[in-house]
């Protein structure tokens, strides 16, 4: 079949040319496949603006109604002036849970690192040992009773390297 479109076409130069031009031609829709693929109809996202004021009341030297500063111009004594509320505010940090959690996870992190950095010294272990024993003149083979003592100790020393590069 091959060979009847060759000759059809008129010899082996024609047929060349016939598959170069189908081979553009593929690359060609191709292209424009992924070209259209890549496309988006849908319309660009503007971003709405927040229904809030940009500014908190009373901040970057405002005043509130009547030309009088806002709270956050006051002090904490000028603010509260009742004195049992003075008393109460000055205990509150000792009665504060979230204050105290606070305190016990930092001391609870400086604990952890010094465990972490008993990590760069070495680990020095002993361990002695003694054992006593007393054979019999019964038992014993050369008729006459024997004590026999064992001692053993040591020492070691964990695998350690020197930390001179901060790890």
């Amino acid at each position: 079949m091959r060979r009847l479109y060759c000759a059809i076409m008129g010899g082996g130069a024609l047929h060349s040319v016939a598959l170069a031009l189908a081979k553009a031609h593929r690359v060609i829709v191709g292209t424009a496949l992924l070209d259209v693929g890549g496309c988006s109809i849908e319309p660009a996202y503007e971003r709405p603006t927040a229904p809030v004021s940009p500014h908190y009341p009373g901040q970057s030297g405002q005043r509130e109604a009547g030309g009088i500063p806002g709270a956050a111009g006051l002090g904490r004594r000028r603010y509260f002036s009742d004195v049992e509320l003075h008393r109460l505010i000055a205990t509150s940090p000792g009665n504060n849970g979230d204050l105290r959690k606070a305190v016990a996870q930092i001391e609870e992190s400086r604990l952890a690192n010094g465990v972490r950095r008993a990590d760069q010294f070495p680990t020095l272990s002993a361990f002695d040992a003694g054992v006593r024993a007393r054979t019999l003149a019964d038992l014993s083979p050369t008729g006459r009773a024997m004590t026999a003592s064992e001692c053993q100790a040591t020492l070691g020393v964990t695998a350690w390297k020197p930390d001179l590069g901060g790890e």
